[in-house]
């Protein structure tokens, strides 16, 4: 916000999904869809979309962005992957697992923005809100 100005109102709504294969992958359902998803996704590359819509109240303007990341996924054995669900983390992930936690391990590279695949593209929310004079 810039100085001596009223706070300006935007209310920030994302979901993120990873694509394989032409595949949606939202969160699992239970353990083992964690483990056979995350056995899909080992050796593999797939795609992190997050969806985010502005609504900038102030102006009554509504916007939608859809942030794409590419990621790799390095070789996990089997008993990296059972041990990593019985902890529980990738139970409420898409893709069953999460970056900034230990999933982290799995990926071996990504391509784009990293902040987008833990759920949040920042590079892009920042650039929208520079676009509304908001920032």
């Amino acid at each position: 916000m810039k100085k001596n100005e009223e706070p300006y109102s935007v209310i920030v709504a994302c979901d993120t999904v990873i694509e394989f294969n032409g595949e949606i992958i939202g969160k699992p359902t239970d353990p083992n869809d964690a483990t056979e998803t995350l056995k899909r996704l080992r050796n593999n590359t797939h795609n992190v979309y997050t969806g985010m819509a502005l609504h900038y109240h102030d102006a009554d303007q509504y916007e939608e962005i859809i942030e794409k990341t590419i990621v790799h996924f390095g070789d996990v054995p089997d008993r990296v992957i059972d041990e990593y669900v019985q902890s529980g983390e990738p139970l409420k992930k898409a893709g069953s697992y999460g970056i900034g936690e230990f999933g982290a391990v799995f990926v071996s590279g990504i391509e784009g923005c990293m902040p987008n695949v833990v759920g949040l593209p920042l590079h892009r929310l920042h650039q929208a809100l520079i676009n509304k004079n908001i920032l």
